[in-house]
């Protein structure tokens, strides 16, 4: 059975961590005047898994890619990726990656974000499940979870063992607009 629960305390650690780096590695990008009307994304993930992970699916319902994601997460490895939009669209995506959980089940970890124009309505969606669960996603389905969420989101799946959390939020200093933002998740 499927669970949302509080963040506990070693993986708040890991996220504030992430956060830190993230926020490290956001560097001031030259724009011209038409660019300013977009708003920037950019997400860390990271893998607290024993093993690889591997890409399975990805959405994009509004925004692209300044920086794809990686194919494969290796071990304790963080990615890095980034997506604009034009600033009236805002960015809205999603991302599966699958890989054995620490007990050995195949699994699949997901998960969505939204960072529109109001920076006070961001929001993060995620969850964890066997992988035969990501084989033919409905996107609406996941999209309308994402509607109903928030800026922080936790899952746990007692079947597979494994945990994710993720959570929005604004940048300290935007390089574009106030709507910039920085997504961060760790997969478990």
């Amino acid at each position: 059975m499927a669970s949302t629960q509080v963040i506990p305390q070693d993986h708040q650690a890991a996220l504030d961590e992430l956060v830190k780096q993230a926020q490290n590695d956001v560097v001031p990008r030259m724009v011209s005047d038409s660019q300013q009307q977009e708003v920037a994304l950019l997400g860390n993930l990271k893998n607290l898994t024993t093993g690889a992970m591997n890409l399975h699916a990805e959405k994009m319902w509004s925004g692209s890619f300044f920086q794809k994601y990686r194919d494969d997460i290796p071990s304790g490895v963080t990615i890095g990726f980034s997506i604009l939009a034009n600033i009236q669209d805002g960015i809205k995506s999603a991302v599966v990656y699958s890989g054995r959980s620490n007990s050995g089940h195949q699994c699949g970890w997901l998960v969505a974000w939204s960072n529109p124009r109001d920076i006070h309505a961001k929001k993060v969606y995620v969850e964890c499940r066997p992988i035969a669960k990501y084989n033919n996603i409905n996107w609406e389905i996941i999209e309308s979870e994402l509607n109903k969420s928030s800026s922080n989101s936790s899952h746990s799946d007692t079947s597979t063992q494994t945990s994710i959390h993720a959570r929005i939020l604004s940048m300290e200093h935007p390089v574009k607009s106030e709507s910039d933002g920085i997504t961060i998740a760790s997969f478990n």
